[in-house]
């Protein structure tokens, strides 16, 4: 035989070099772009991260920590979302936006039908949207009444009273303002029946003067 064929190895050597050198590389790329990956989750940047995980899956879909680092991507972004969601709620609260944060919160209690602190912010936005439209409105009513304008000021505090029956404040005001308007329409029909008066008194001096004329 000759030493050439000592010196050089067969086919099947030089694959399997290949294939070594091939596999070593592809460790040495999954391994860089892991640390990518996980650099990437450190820094919140979740569109990025899922990107780059669903290219490493396809490429090495049996990478158990592809699969934990694509869970944790995916919690940390529904929970980031979470949290900016209740900080723009609680913003719209604080600017008395109550449709707005009852809106956002809505939105979230469907998607995190569990989540305790979202069930608490929502039912107390709620209740102080309640308690603010009640002020605003006997306000308003308290206004009209002052410029006696009674019969509106009872419509906006019987609608009020509708909503808020145990309201003492309400039914207070409510009965101050018929009280008002039926004083206004007794004294109405007092100056109408004065004048009704005082002109069939002139009537009658205009006829008795000219009958003594």
């Amino acid at each position: 035989m000759p030493l050439w064929k000592n010196d050089f190895p067969g086919d099947d050597e030089i694959l399997k070099l290949r294939e070594a050198v091939r596999e070593e590389q592809a460790q040495e790329r999954k391994q860089r772009r892991l640390k990518e990956a996980r650099d990437l989750l450190e820094a919140k940047e979740y569109k990025s991260l899922l990107t780059l995980l669903a290219s490493l899956q396809a490429e090495f879909p049996a990478e158990d920590e592809v699969q934990e680092l694509l869970e944790s991507a995916r919690k940390e972004q529904i929970e980031q979302r979470k949290r900016e969601c209740l900080a723009e709620a609680r913003k719209f609260l604080a600017a008395r936006q109550y449709d707005e944060s009852v809106r956002v919160l809505q939105k979230l209690q469907a998607e995190f039908p569990t989540e305790t602190e979202i069930r608490r912010l929502l039912q107390s936005t709620k209740e102080e949207q309640s308690e603010y439209r009640k002020q605003e409105c006997l306000i308003e009513a308290r206004s009209l009444l002052r410029a006696k304008r009674y019969v509106e000021s009872i419509a906006v505090l019987e609608k009020l009273h509708l909503d808020f029956p145990a309201e003492m404040e309400i039914r207070k005001q409510l009965a101050i303002a018929r009280e008002e308007l039926a004083e206004q329409e007794k004294q109405k029909t007092t100056k109408r029946r004065q004048k009704f008066v005082g002109l069939a008194v002139l009537r009658r001096s205009a006829y008795l003067a000219e009958r003594a004329g």
